[in-house]
């Protein structure tokens, strides 16, 4: 009985490190930052794509390129995205943008850091207001980790259950053992 329980708990400890090891591998492989090749397409709002968009930390500014599709002239509207930390009245970067049809174009926009690290700008054109959307860039060195996937998560969550739950059988039919050996003994 005694090595049964002693197999028992390595087998425990062998599950624990395992699903440590498959943590590890879930945060490693969860950076979607797009720091490798740049794409021709790096986000799309209706007939407006953002080939890119890189923020650079020492001016403050973001540069967006990207190239207006549609079928005729529209205006591009871009706002600077804050955090509201305290009550008052705080400045804002806003600009609009003419683009012709087929047109690229580099747009440059201050935009702070925000304290995550971040600067984001929302981008709209008047056929994201009709169909009532809008787009985030962000850009930054975030001072965080990199969010885990929900399915990622999931898994890990029903790891760290299973094996919580498992070494909890083992420590206590281990110690049931024991005190069974221990009354065998005295009779």
């Amino acid at each position: 009985m005694g090595r049964r329980t002693t197999a028992a708990i390595g087998v425990a400890l062998v599950f624990g490190l395992l699903s440590m090891g498959v943590t590890g591998l879930a945060v490693a492989d969860t950076d979607d930052s797009g720091a490798g090749e740049p794409t021709d397409v790096a986000d799309q709002l209706g007939d407006l794509v953002i080939h890119s968009y890189e923020y650079d930390g020492e001016s403050e500014t973001m540069q967006i390129e990207a190239t207006w599709v549609g079928s005729s002239p529209t205006t591009v509207t871009l706002t600077e995205m804050i955090e509201l930390d305290s009550e008052g009245s705080t400045d804002i970067s806003f600009q609009e943008q003419r683009l012709s049809p087929d047109e690229s174009v580099t747009i440059e926009m201050g935009a702070e850091q925000r304290s995550g690290g971040t600067a984001a700008i929302l981008v709209s054109t008047p056929q994201s207001v009709d169909n009532g959307n809008a787009l985030v860039l962000q850009a930054g060195d975030a001072g965080g980790s990199t969010p885990i996937p929900f399915q990622w998560g999931v898994i890990l969550v029903g790891l760290a259950c299973a094996t919580t739950g498992g070494g909890a059988f083992l420590v206590v039919r281990y110690f049931a053992q024991k005190e069974t050996d221990r009354i065998e003994r005295v009779a």
